[in-house]
């Protein structure tokens, strides 16, 4: 009667059914990719850095995901922050539009890697100790369609840049990863108001959890603002600090859709989540045609 999370492509296809309605959610979803710290080269600015530019995020989501269609309020981000719906959205707030995304840039991406691996190598010199090898990463992402079409899409352009990648698809209804077997992790994360959930996502306890001393002093300075300006202004700063200490990957925002039989009725529109009021769905028979 009903399906969750589809595929943008399958939701543009389904709307021209009329026994189906296609709804979106409330709220967009910002797709990230979390690194592991405890990997050297993932705890290496340049590095991570080197990791964005290989990836052509707008193929993957123009080409891949929504077949060449323009979807409002879907689109690449420079930092995993609410761009909103529209480009008018007071939802934006937090979103800098003056920070433009790091574009795809193989080249340069090279250049980088060779960087970051000197740095390393330098550090390690410096405290007279053997230097670190990149060896091949795991990218691990939940189960699911998309999510495994995304990442097998990161795994061949890092391919392109050298560097080797293997994919760890976690169990169903598992979104994160409990051994610490992984380099990089796909993420979708729910920021729904960000004065309250930057802290949340990038606070010590966070997904994103960094012992950078400027992001921890704007998010003290965020906790502290005492009217909507300072808010404001201090989430672009924050924006800006994410946006270069590459804190998370930011891949895109992307409205999420499911889909439901005409018959089923008492969806809530536009929800928070899937099961929202579920208590009052009902299924209507269809009418037996003589």
């Amino acid at each position: 009667d009903a399906i969750d999370r589809l595929l943008p492509t399958d939701a543009l296809r389904l709307r021209t059914d009329d026994s189906l309605h296609v709804a979106a959610y409330a709220f967009p979803s910002i797709h990230v990719l979390v690194p592991n710290r405890e990997n050297p080269f993932l705890a290496n600015r340049v590095f991570r850095r080197a990791l964005l530019y290989g990836i052509n995020r707008e193929v993957i989501l123009q080409k891949g995901l929504l077949d060449g269609a323009k979807v409002e309020g879907t689109r690449v981000i420079s930092a995993p922050l609410p761009t909103g719906i529209t480009r008018d959205d007071p939802a934006a707030y937090a979103y800098d539009e003056t920070i433009g995304p790091l574009p795809y840039d193989p080249v340069m991406s090279a250049i980088l890697l060779r960087l970051a691996d000197q740095q390393l190598g330098a550090a390690a010199d410096k405290k007279k100790e053997k230097a670190p090898e990149l060896k091949e990463l795991v990218l691990a992402h939940p189960a699911g369609e998309m999510p495994r079409f995304i990442c097998k899409q990161i795994q061949t352009q890092w391919n392109v840049i050298g560097v080797k990648c293997t994919l760890r698809e976690l169990p169903p209804g598992q979104n994160k990863v409990t051994d610490g077997k992984y380099d990089v992790l796909y993420a979708e994360l729910m920021i729904r108001e960000p004065l309250v959930d930057a802290a949340r996502v990038f606070g010590p306890a966070g997904l994103a959890a960094t012992a950078d001393p400027f992001l921890s002093l704007a998010l003290r300075r965020l906790d502290e603002a005492a009217n909507w300006k300072d808010a404001r202004d201090t989430l672009h700063e924050l924006h800006r600090l994410l946006y270069e200490d590459v804190t998370l990957l930011p891949l895109f925002q992307m409205i999420d859709y499911f889909v439901y039989q005409t018959g089923l009725t008492g969806v809530q529109d536009r929800p928070i989540a899937f099961y929202q009021n579920v208590e009052r769905w009902r299924v209507v028979p269809p009418v037996q045609q003589e």
